[in-house]
């Protein structure tokens, strides 16, 4: 089975400059046939390891490889629930769940996606993980990684006992939170198993919060997790915050906006105010602990 896609051959031609987007780009814009996109998707696999046997450079293959996952998302379109394995699955009886829950992330990041693949110069520039790494918190200032700082996480600490899981951090940022176990973008958290104690502070961009935030409350309900705290914006009005307030058991609002930190810069606040959530059996020790920072409810 083949499609009409111009794939060089191993050995023989030579994979220009810009081959992804001259070539494949315009062709699977043009495909409305997700079987056309898993066929040639199957040619670039075989055509990336033959050319690896070559220890020939494989970095054009690999983003037009991804720019087909891309397509594929956008004609899966939006999933209408929450994070990998719900929705659609697919419209091909062979691709995964979890592969159509990253197809549908590229495309729903696509402006970024497309970025970061031009701008790509080596293998590791192309992973689904480095194409969406999305900033945690105080996207305002323009950079990718803002932490929260020590106070809050010291009060968390105190009310669940200690951290085992940040399903969103990075190594920066674990130097405060100091979990037993963290997921990094590359890890891909929502991909993963959450258990224990958890302390999140999610990526900020949609589709992201929204998945991460439905990942928390269904950990929760299967009682893989036994406590969690979650600082997100205050964002009362979208569905994501809704989820999580549905299932808290008692909220903080943070008098002013959270100071959040960079290790090589000046602290930074973002333009909205924060919310810390809290789910556990304890939301006596969590208002407690949690007044000093704000108002402090029970639900």
């Amino acid at each position: 089975m083949s499609t009409d896609l111009a794939i060089p051959e191993p050995g023989v031609d030579l994979v220009p400059d810009g081959w992804w987007k001259s070539t494949v780009m315009p062709w699977a814009d043009k495909t409305e046939d997700t079987e056309d996109l898993l066929v040639a998707g199957a040619q670039l696999d075989a055509l990336i390891a033959a050319y690896r046997t070559l220890d020939a450079d494989t970095l054009e293959l690999q983003k037009g490889r991804r720019y087909l996952e891309l397509r594929w998302g956008e004609l899966l379109g939006p999933s209408p629930g929450h994070g990998p394995g719900r929705g659609k699955t697919s419209l091909a009886s062979d691709v995964s769940k979890d592969d159509t829950y990253r197809f549908r992330t590229l495309a729903a990041q696509r402006p970024l996606a497309m970025e970061r693949l031009e701008a790509a110069t080596d293998a590791d520039d192309v992973t689904r993980a480095a194409l969406l790494k999305i900033a945690h918190v105080g996207e305002n200032t323009g950079d990718n990684e803002w932490y929260t700082p020590t106070e809050y996480v010291e009060a968390a600490r105190d009310v669940m006992g200690g951290i085992d899981l940040d399903p969103a951090s990075s190594v920066d940022a674990n130097r405060i939170i100091n979990a037993n176990s963290i997921y990094t973008a590359e890890d891909d958290g929502l991909l993963q198993d959450w258990a224990g104690r958890i302390w999140m502070n999610p990526p900020y961009a949609q589709p992201l919060i929204g998945e991460f935030c439905t990942k928390l409350v269904d950990s929760c309900n299967t009682g893989n997790v036994e406590a969690a705290i979650a600082l997100v914006n205050n964002a009362t009005e979208t569905a994501w915050f809704q989820t999580l307030a549905e299932a808290a058991t008692s909220i903080c609002f943070p008098k002013g906006r959270v100071k959040f930190w960079h290790p090589d810069k000046e602290s930074a606040a973002p333009l909205q105010g924060q919310a810390v959530v809290y789910f556990g059996p304890n939301a006596s020790t969590f208002r407690r602990r949690f007044a000093t920072f704000g108002i402090t409810v029970t639900l």
